[in-house]
């Protein structure tokens, strides 16, 4: 439900910078920016903190003691390595969070710190074929995220057979709507990284905020972008009530 909070916030944001009502990008630093800078804001970026840390812890356990049962196979390791590495990114948000609450950055110089990284990265001898590696990886998890609800691998995780129909029809639309937002974003994330690794210019990789920028100026413009940006609060949506009806029966078979 945090993470849910998270993308709703990011996707408000990217509509009212488009809409000229608030200065700055879309993306997850300069949601902790926002919010550190009143005592509600404090206060909210707190629960969104534990919120985000219960869910890395929770990620690590499922990938560990599998209750969904992906098994030990290849595709089932693979997986469970994927868990542990989106609940990595995840961290790392909760950590930009910690840092920026104790004054120790700004969230504003996240993305160059980023930038930072990947230029360390591209003066490593290899260092090129490394970030395009991880930017194919990116790519092909945008991929997976339209593979994931195409063929209803969300299902299993949602206890809402008790619902009305025109309910689940709802949370499975979100679902769609919020994964197809997400698997955009991703693939431009990819894409910048490769393309970055190709040319060595740390300056190509981009982060959410630039991702929606480059939508922005792309030929589709402005409709695109709104439609992202609301993809991106459904997905939030979506996540939500993930939160609210998880089927407790299946993903608390902990071994």
């Amino acid at each position: 439900m945090a993470i849910g909070l998270v993308y709703i916030a990011i996707g408000v944001i990217a509509l009212l910078s488009l809409l000229g009502l608030k200065d700055g990008g879309a993306d997850e630093d300069s949601l902790l920016e926002l919010l550190d800078t009143t005592v509600v804001g404090e206060i909210f970026l707190w629960v969104i903190i534990l919120g985000l840390l219960a869910y890395v812890v929770w990620r690590i356990v499922e990938a560990i003691q599998d209750p969904l049962n992906y098994g030990n196979d290849w595709k089932g390791i693979a997986r469970r390595i994927a868990i542990v590495l989106a609940a990595s990114a995840y961290g790392l948000i909760a950590w930009s969070g910690i840092r920026a609450m104790i004054d120790d950055a700004d969230g504003s110089e996240g993305f160059e710190e980023q930038r930072q990284m990947v230029s360390t990265v591209l003066a490593w001898n290899g260092g090129d074929w490394l970030l395009g590696i991880c930017g194919v990886m990116v790519a092909v998890t945008a991929l997976l995220e339209l593979r994931y609800v195409a063929k209803g691998d969300h299902k299993p995780h949602l206890d809402i057979d008790h619902l009305p129909t025109w309910k689940k029809f709802s949370i499975h639309a979100l679902a769609w709507v919020g994964h197809f937002a997400r698997a955009i974003i991703l693939a431009i994330i990819g894409y910048s990284l490769i393309r970055g690794a190709v040319h060595a210019d740390p300056t190509e990789t981009v982060n959410t905020d630039k991702a929606f920028n480059f939508i922005g100026e792309s030929m589709l413009g402005h409709p695109l972008f709104v439609a992202v940006a609301c993809g991106t609060i459904a997905y939030g949506v979506y996540m939500i009530l993930l939160g609210i009806y998880l089927n407790l029966d299946k993903v608390t078979r902990i071994k």
